[in-house]
């Protein structure tokens, strides 16, 4: 990916972003721990999958941009 020019503030947002990203999967993974109902706990896996592949290309976007 081509590299752009992000400014202090852009950074800074993205770095807020990955924290929520991170956040949001630790629970849903939590959740799918204690829940029973397979249905839930399912859903559950898969938005923490979600969470995890955004935090994941948010970060390496991020890398790339150094």
């Amino acid at each position: 990916m081509a590299k752009v020019n992000l400014s202090t503030k852009d950074v800074s947002l993205m770095s807020d972003l990955l924290g929520y990203e991170q956040w949001a999967a630790k629970k849903c993974q939590l959740y799918a721990q204690t829940i029973d109902d397979p249905e839930i706990k399912g859903l559950c896996k898969k938005m923490q999958q979600t969470h995890t592949m955004n935090f994941d290309s948010l970060f390496n976007f991020l890398k790339e941009q150094q």
